[in-house]
């Protein structure tokens, strides 16, 4: 109960009764803190700075040997270490030398009696010897006339202590004088001037020997040895020990402290005047404070660390207390959360009679930055501030009484925004611009701008300059107001409306709309048909004008009927909104027509005063269609990505046309993209327009129907036909990917005519270099390189490119525009001269070979004079039948063709199937027998060649011959010799006994060619190959592969293909080459091999023979063959595999040959 009681006394006596404030002015250089320091006034003279010192202590780890000097400006400087740490020392000073007594010391684990003193650069801490005092701690200690020093009560050892004694600092032993009335320790002890004049110390509070809290205070009178105590008044709040003590202006300050033995500590300050004998409640501390230190200077007290209760640490604070400091002048203007406009800015405060002031202004909440004003005014009768403020923003403001030797603290801060920024222009919203209203009560409405305070609305009915508005009303806080117009009645009026935001700033206006006031019905002054017209045209539309413009965009507005009724009405309104013309499902033959308009109500709401009829009758059926005169586009060019406005048709109809529609298309596209409806812009003139994205540098094609009211349709072109209409490439460039470090052929599929080919490739490329690119064409009878600019004169020619340098797409900038035509589609021809020809689409798409046409010719039936088309894929030529039945005739491609009739003719290809000339197709026919694929590979690339039979075919050249293509860049060629020219088929009518195809192969390193037989390949027939050069011959039956190796000098090999009867083979082989003379088993070239080495060997006699693999330790790996021969040279390989079709392991073997009437082996290596 009796600790409740305290608490609300606490409570009630901790209003401050003077307008004293603290700071925390720095923290002490100790880590953590410190308490039970010795804390003193002390002069730094080598400095001259006054400042405090803190001397020892209690830190978080201990006693400590610290000692620190706080100057009044701030900063620390260290202090010499004490010799030894320290707890619960006194200190006080005497000019520029501070004393230290007592505490507990480190040094001898014991309650000091050393008394030591230290001034900078005199003397460190020096022990004074033979004026040493009783050992004391958590005592006083207090300088008296300048040269005595009281030592006065504390702890001896247990229990509090009631001695004092006094020490002469200039000489003498220390004496005791008067001891006190009881023991204290913890107590406040201050020296003073009492209410006699005199100098007295004060004893306050603290600890008693019997273990009681005191709140009593003595006075000591030191006049008359011993001297004597007196009892003065009581501290009025509670008993307390281990308060921080200080004295200023002769008040002495009580401050914090433990309040009862439980250990609670107090924020509470009380203060002693010892003249007048009274107490006055000081201004609690910031924090619950014991064991702090605490000096006095000026009209300032310094409180050093202490025990925090809050944190239940030490405290590392320093607080500066400023009790007689005057209160802050009370803030006028501007006012709290003030918002202004204007960066020239007012301050006012109400003023205190008779001191200057500070002010600060800045835009840092915090004010660690003063951005604005940081000014003394001096001046008493300066109340008031203009700085600049910048830039927009919040502000902060505030002010303090200023005196040099204490200021007061720091008023309230303010806060206030400089806002030039004005708000957003309300938007008008009734009445809408260019209203009509039919009422002179006008609602003005607007939307509600965010922050605005105010609006200002204006009205001017004289030409909206606003010179002298008849409504000029800045009051309106609502976003609308309703106003009467009546005193100025039908009229045309202009407003607009602006708003004020809470800083004053006025916004822009966002427009200036107008409206009119009518009051006056609309009524009909014109028709047509007219009233008792006859003969009136079925679909004729009905026009109807009125006396001013009607508000027909809203339902209701504007009403009629008809009877009999066609259905299918349309309004279509001119542009001033007061003539309609209606469009409708035709009337019939023959009809009395009745039309009443029954309402129409003008832009203001105003109706027709009554309705308006009249009546007319219609004419006969309509069987003609309309009649397309011209398409403008037609003559018109295109550039790709840019619109094309307007698409323009001219038709016209004898009776009423109905609608006309254009279907467009990409060129080349089976079909159309879109069809769009054109709008009639005069009579007989219909337009629309093409977007620019619906323009590509492919081409575009197009078609245009027209059809009238009676449902009869025209198109333009005819049905069936069409346009391919050219497209300028207007800085697009047609690309292609391209591949590396092959032969390809390459074409450009557009107009570029005038054009440098070779300048656009080595753009491109870079400067010519055979080592990265080579371009070629085909003229004449061989190729030629292309190594300086060279014109493009000819349309769809193909050039010859091998590069490894560039990027991925290969681009044509010398490109002019796409292949077509401004007027109806034609098909393009490109020229075939005698020999070989290569040729590209100049088409941007793909063509099917179905619609590329020889004029005159079938490639099938004309005897093969004409060959192609060929394709070259990087690796070997694809002949005829395989390009046209797996490819098309692609764009940025080139094909070979053959023209071998003596005098040049051409390739008509048309763009699509939609229309065609009369002509042969350029797809090539297929034999209808077997064919046999010959395939040569050597390191130029490979070659495909066929032999085999047709029905249809001919033992002469026919059109189953395909002309073997030039291999001046391929590298491969393989062909069959047939009327003195090389070929790369040879299709013969029938077998019979047998037939001989002679084959030859252009020399290139080692090659290999391989025969494969097709399933239709007829039983009981034989093929055989047969080297004319080596004199041997392959079974294709048993062998497919046959290699070899040129000779140094050899550059074309022959070979013969011999198919028939075994009997028939014989012979042929017996008359191809000469009957050896001896069995003979050759070497196998390669040797050594790594993947497929060939045997050769002859036979003298006809008989059995087997050809044999053996490994080293003599056991079977492989029999190659194993049949009946006949005299002659053959040859077998060997792929390196056993008898199971496993590869074996490198090493040595031994291939054996068993003849009639003769055994031989050899030796053969096989690398890995």
């Amino acid at each position: 109960m009796k600790k409740i009681i305290y608490i609300l006394i606490l409570s009630v006596m901790a209003l401050p009764a003077m307008a004293g404030y603290y700071q925390m002015v720095d923290h002490l250089p100790n880590i953590g803190g410190v308490d039970d320091a010795a804390v003193s006034f002390y002069r730094d003279a080598s400095v001259s700075k006054d400042g405090i010192a803190v001397i020892g202590g209690t830190m978080p780890g201990g006693a400590t040997n610290m000692a620190s000097h706080y100057t009044l400006d701030n900063s620390w400087t260290g202090l010499s270490l004490l010799p030894f740490s320290l707890i619960g020392a006194a200190a006080t000073s005497v000019g520029d030398t501070v004393y230290c007594h007592g505490g507990w010391d480190s040094d001898g684990m014991r309650i000091s009696n050393r008394l030591m003193k230290f001034a900078r650069y005199i003397y460190d801490w020096d022990t004074l010897a033979g004026y040493s005092l009783t050992p004391r701690m958590n005592h006083g200690l207090v300088r008296m006339y300048g040269q005595y020093l009281y030592a006065v009560g504390g702890s001896l050892g247990a229990s509090a202590d009631s001695t004092v004694e006094r020490l002469d600092i200039y000489g003498g032993p220390p004496i005791y004088v008067k001891a006190m009335p009881q023991g204290r320790r913890n107590a406040v002890v201050a020296g003073a001037t009492g209410g006699d004049g005199n100098s007295h110390i004060y004893v306050i509070g603290g600890l008693s020997h019997t273990g009681a809290l005191l709140n009593s205070v003595i006075e000591y009178d030191s006049s008359g040895y011993p001297g004597t105590w007196t009892v003065k008044t009581s501290m009025p709040g509670p008993a307390r020990w281990q308060a921080a003590g200080a004295v200023v202006n002769n008040k002495i300050f009580v401050m914090g402290g433990i309040v009862d033995l439980s250990g609670t500590v107090t924020r509470r300050v009380d203060i002693y005047d010892p003249q007048a004998n009274v107490w006055t409640l000081g201004d609690s501390l910031p924090e619950p404070l014991c064991r702090a230190g605490a000096a006095g200077y000026g009209n300032v007290i310094y409180i050093m660390g202490g025990f925090n209760a809050n944190t239940s640490q030490q405290s590392d604070s320093v607080w500066a207390y400023h009790p007689f400091a005057p209160n802050p002048p009370p803030l006028a203007n501007p006012p709290q959360d003030a918002l202004v406009n204007n960066q020239i800015q007012d301050f006012y405060w109400h003023p205190v009679a008779g001191i200057g002031y500070m002010i600060q202004v800045t835009d840092d909440s915090t004010f660690s930055t003063i951005s604005v004003v940081n000014s003394y005014a001096a001046d008493t009768s300066t109340m008031g501030l203009s700085p600049y403020l910048t830039p927009e923003g919040k502000f902060y403001w505030r002010v303090k009484v200023y005196v040099p030797s204490d200021s007061s603290n720091w008023s309230p801060v303010r806060r206030l925004t400089l806002d030039m920024t004005p708000p957003d222009a309300p938007i008008p919203s009734t009445p809408a611009d260019a209203s009509i209203l039919n009422t002179t009560s006008v609602n003005f409405s607007w939307f509600a701008v965010d922050g605005a305070v105010a609006y200002n609305l204006q009205v001017d009915n004289i030409d909206g300059s606003f010179t002298s508005p008849i409504i000029n009303d800045s009051t309106i806080s609502t976003a609308g107001v309703n106003i009467d117009l009546s005193a100025y009645g039908d009229y045309f009026y202009y407003w607009r409306v602006r708003a004020r935001d809470a800083a004053g700033n006025w916004s822009g206006y966002y427009s200036i709309p107008t409206f009119t006031i009518d009051q006056t019905s609309p009524w009909v002054n014109y028709n047509e048909p007219y009233d008792g017209e006859i003969s009136v045209a079925v679909g004729r539309v009905i026009v109807i004008g009125f006396s001013e413009p009607i508000n027909y965009s809203t339902a209701g507005n504007f009403a009629f009927t008809c009877s009999p009724d066609p259905m299918g009405w349309f309004e279509s309104w001119n542009i001033t909104g007061d003539t309609v013309t209606l469009t409708h499902n035709d009337f019939a033959a023959g009809q009395s027509v009745s039309f009443t308009v029954t309402d129409a109500k003008d832009l203001a709401g105003n109706n027709q005063v009554s309705s308006y009829a009249w009546n007319f009758s219609t004419e006969d059926y309509d069987y003609t269609p309309p009649s397309i005169t011209s398409v403008k586009c037609s003559t018109d060019p295109l550039y790709a990505g840019s619109p094309y406005s307007p698409f323009t048709v001219f038709a016209n109809d004898d009776k009423k046309m109905g609608s006309v529609t254009v279907y467009w298309g990409t060129a080349g596209y089976n079909g159309y993209n879109f069809s769009r409806a054109l709008n009639e812009t005069s009579p007989g003139e219909y337009q629309t327009s093409i977007n620019g994205n619906e323009i590509g540098m492919e081409g575009v094609q197009y078609q245009v129907e027209a059809m009238d009211s009676a449902g009869n349709v025209s198109y333009y072109p005819n049905m069936g036909d069409y346009y391919i209409h050219s497209v300028y490439m207007n800085g697009q460039v047609p690309a292609t990917p391209f591949t590396y470090d092959k032969w390809q052929m390459i074409s450009i599929p557009a107009y570029a005519i005038g054009s440098n080919i070779f300048g656009q490739i080595s753009n491109l490329l870079g400067p010519y270099d055979n080592t990265k690119w080579r371009l070629f064409n085909w003229s004449g009878s061989g190729y030629h390189e292309i190594t300086t600019a060279t014109t493009i004169s000819e349309l769809g020619r193909a050039y010859w490119l091998n590069r490894r340098v560039g990027p991925s797409n290969i681009t044509f900038p010398g490109a002019i525009s796409s292949y077509g035509d401004f007027n109806q589609s034609k098909p393009c021809s490109l020229d075939l001269y005698t020999g070989w020809n290569d040729l590209g689409t100049p088409f941007m798409f793909d063509i099917n070979w179905d619609n590329v046409y020889l004029e005159g010719f079938s490639l099938p039936t004309y005897s093969g004079s004409i060959a192609g088309p060929y394709y070259y894929d990087g690796i070997r030529w694809l002949l005829p039948t395989e390009v046209t039945a797996n490819m098309s005739f692609a764009s940025f491609q080139g094909f070979s063709f053959k023209n071998d009739l003596g005098s040049p003719t051409y390739l008509e290809i048309y763009p699509t199937s939609a229309k065609k000339k009369d002509g042969k197709t350029a797809v090539v026919k297929s034999p209808d027998g077997w064919q046999a694929l010959v395939v040569v590979e050597n390191q130029g690339g490979s070659d495909h060649n066929y032999f085999g039979l047709s029905a249809d075919a001919s033992i002469e050249r026919d059109q189953y011959d395909y002309p073997e293509p030039p291999s001046g860049l391929t590298g491969t060629s393989g062909y069959f010799r047939l009327a003195d020219d090389q070929f790369c088929t040879d299709i013969r009518p029938e077998i019979g006994e047998g037939q001989v195809w002679n084959f030859a192969v252009e020399c290139n390193g080692q090659t290999k060619l391989a025969v494969n037989l097709p399933a239709e390949f007829p039983a009981g027939m034989e093929c055989f190959l047969a080297d004319l050069t080596r004199q041997v011959s392959v079974n294709i039956a048993g062998e497919k592969v046959y290699s070899f190796i040129p000779e140094s000098s050899e550059q074309t090999r022959e070979f013969r293909i011999i198919v028939g009867s075994g009997e028939y083979a014989k012979q042929v082989l017996g008359k191809t080459f000469s009957v050896p003379t001896a069995t003979v088993l050759g070497q196998n070239l390669p040797n050594p091999f790594s993947g497929r080495t060939s045997i050769s060997y002859q036979l003298a006699a006809e008989g059995r023979v087997k050809m044999s693999v053996y490994n080293v330790a003599g056991q079977l790996v492989r029999t190659l063959l194993d049949e009946h021969q006949m005299t002659g040279r053959y040859s077998v390989a060997w792929d390196g595999r056993d008898q199971a079709g496993r590869q074996v392991s490198a090493g040595l073997y031994f291939y054996q040959l068993q003849a009639p009437n003769r055994t031989e082996t050899r030796r053969m290596a096989l690398v890995r």
